[in-house]
């Protein structure tokens, strides 16, 4: 998975040695990569918000903080029941490896969410900065905090699951999304790099043009051109 995501152009910043954990970034947001625990043999995406500082939210009304062997850990109950974690930007690494790669530009990560109430997620994730940006309409609705930040979109849920069961999360079920990335780069080299790195894309046209490829987990995944 991570050397999927490098083919796509993100690069390394902070990984584990064992290979059980990286942090990627791309132009624009992020992404964390952790070995499946046993339970979730096939793989999932996970809603997850950066921060600062995790004791800067304490006090705020529905944040729970708590301790973790590399620092302070913060999450909160969204409304679909979603236990979503505010992770800490990672500055004691150790035990870890810090690389500094450089990710290509104009790459964009999109956490997609099939929201089943648009207004409420709006004014939940408006707490955190993140505000309409772009075209929005009752299908889709994108979320940013800032241009240097990834996208959360809002995209019209047609039974897709929002959550699943996590006995462990102190703050409710895992909130799940599915990702996607938009980019400035032509979407035909980005297709060619991803056939040469033994992934099968597909270019297919229309309205929004974009690659399509399942990625090693057997998920698919879009790239748009960036608007």
């Amino acid at each position: 998975m991570v050397a999927f995501l490098e083919t796509l152009g993100l690069a390394r910043e902070v990984s584990a040695p064992d290979g059980g954990f990286a942090v990627l970034g791309a132009a624009s947001g992020g992404i964390g990569v952790h070995h499946v625990s046993a339970d979730n043999a096939a793989g999932e995406t996970h809603l997850v918000l950066e921060v600062a500082s995790a004791d800067d939210l304490a006090g705020l009304e529905g944040i729970v903080v708590w301790d973790e062997a590399w620092g302070k850990q913060a999450g909160i109950t969204d409304p679909l029941g979603g236990g979503i974690w505010l992770d800490e930007v990672q500055t004691d690494l150790y035990g870890y490896v810090e690389h500094h790669g450089t990710p290509r530009d104009g790459l964009v990560v999109d956490a997609i969410r099939f929201s089943t109430d648009f207004a409420a997620d709006q004014a939940f994730f408006a707490r955190f900065g993140l505000l309409p940006a772009g075209h929005c309409d009752e299908y889709w609705t994108p979320l940013q905090a800032s241009r240097e930040s990834g996208t959360l979109a809002l995209h019209r849920n047609t039974g897709e699951a929002v959550t699943r069961p996590a006995p462990d999360n102190p703050v409710g079920d895992h909130s799940l999304c599915i990702l996607g990335f938009e980019t400035s780069e032509p979407l035909a080299q980005v297709c060619e790099r991803l056939v040469a790195a033994g992934h099968p894309a597909t270019l297919v046209e229309g309205p929004r043009r974009a690659v399509h490829v399942a990625d090693p987990d057997g998920q698919e995944i879009q790239i748009h051109e960036l608007s």
